[in-house]
């Protein structure tokens, strides 16, 4: 089961596999950068903060600290 879609609505990022039936959701955060940046089949990338999630099936698999700028 793959990925299929990950889409955004409020605060709240929502994953969906590619039969439409939703695998997780996660917070977004609450800054004006925060929120879903992208995703692939396997992983789901959302800015919280200073912080990059890296999700795979709703667990973390990196942070990543983003530049400032």
């Amino acid at each position: 089961m793959s990925i299929g879609n990950a889409v955004q609505r409020g605060h709240i990022v929502y994953v969906y596999d590619e039969k439409n039936h939703q695998i997780f959701s996660t917070a977004a955060g609450n800054g004006p950068d925060d929120g879903l940046k992208g995703y692939t089949s396997s992983r789901v990338n959302v800015r919280r903060g200073s912080i990059i999630l890296i999700l795979c099936w709703g667990f973390p698999l990196a942070l990543t600290e983003t530049l400032k700028g």
